[in-house]
């Protein structure tokens, strides 16, 4: 989810009407936590592959991560900007060497960008299909970011039980995954340019799941897989962008807000408004939706979708502030 850094985002009641303040998102936080062989370690991240081989997909785009989309494309936030890479795209293409390509921006909506590698690298024959849907909603997904890892335990304030965890110290060089479900499409009309349109919205919810995961600084730009039932695997339906946050105090500006991975939010603050149990709620991921923005990747790419080469089936707020997952 974004490089969560820098800006926050504000956004106004479950509809979403507004986004102020924001900070871009970094790697995947998940429940449990997997080692290399999948077993369960309880680290805050799966570094194991994940369902699908899914990060093959992905490429490292500076501190952060880009998605084929197309033989000469790659798709990550707009908000990252070039992510720090000057220009340069590192990505295995299916194989097990990493290949490096020379990009340009050739396209951007809301806070998607499509660039371009340069007409003399190898064209990618291993890249993403897109999700073409309208139903993403109850669909599973596998989310995949690089950013900070688990940090310290955070109690709530009314009941000093756990609620989550802090941000650990980023770890760029990590790519981390997390399973959840989409609970919503969201329409989001922004106060900050380039955080408008559409998103897929899911839940950090204390589940049982040790895979749920949410976005945490750095994780912007990273995919979202959703998975299509009539196709029978995963395609990609997001682009890594937002994440929720409260504040330790009555804070309407968002000066205090907590850098942390939550699935319980009584008694922090919401706004000017304390959380109490009698309107609990978890905090939220959000990731810029593809399928309401085929038309704009066309455009771009010249390729109409779905771009299916090379993948591999398988057969997994009421105002809160929302930080870009940078």
């Amino acid at each position: 989810m974004k490089r969560l850094a820098c800006l926050r985002v504000g956004i106004a009641a479950f509809g979403i009407a507004s986004i102020g303040l924001a900070l871009p998102a970094r790697a995947v936080i998940v429940l449990g936590g997997r080692d290399a062989t999948g077993a369960l370690n309880n680290s805050g991240q799966n570094i194991n592959p994940a369902p699908g081989n899914l990060e093959s997909y992905v490429g490292t785009w500076g501190s952060y991560l880009g998605t084929p989309i197309a033989p000469d494309y790659f798709i990550t936030a707009n908000h990252i900007g070039d992510g720090g890479s000057g220009g340069t795209f590192l990505y295995s293409d299916g194989g097990a060497t990493p290949l490096t390509y020379t990009a340009t921006l050739a396209g951007t909506q809301d806070d998607l960008a499509i660039w371009k590698i340069s007409n003399s690298d190898p064209a990618f024959t291993h890249y993403a299909p897109l999700y073409t849907g309208s139903s993403e909603v109850g669909l599973s997904m596998i989310d995949i970011g690089r950013g900070t890892p688990r940090g310290t335990v955070v109690n709530t304030p009314s009941t000093s039980t756990p609620a989550g965890w802090n941000w650990g110290s980023p770890n760029p060089r990590l790519v981390t995954w997390g399973a959840n479900t989409v609970s919503s499409v969201m329409t989001v009309t922004p106060t900050m340019p380039g955080f408008g349109g559409e998103f897929l919205k899911w839940a950090f919810t204390n589940n049982g799941n040790p895979d749920t995961g949410i976005l945490s600084d750095g994780d912007s730009g990273g995919p979202a897989f959703v998975f299509n039932p009539v196709d029978n695997q995963y395609e990609l339906d997001g682009i890594n962008s937002l994440v929720d946050e409260v504040s330790t105090q009555s804070d309407p500006k968002g000066n205090f807000t907590l850098a942390a991975a939550l699935y319980n939010t009584d008694g922090f603050y919401n706004g000017t408004t304390q959380i109490t149990d009698a309107n609990p709620f978890v905090l939220n991921s959000y990731s810029t939706l593809i399928s309401s923005r085929l038309d704009f990747i066309d455009s771009v790419t010249g390729v109409p979708e779905p771009g299916t080469f090379g993948f591999v089936s398988i057969i997994g707020i009421i105002g809160l502030y929302r930080r870009r997952a940078r």
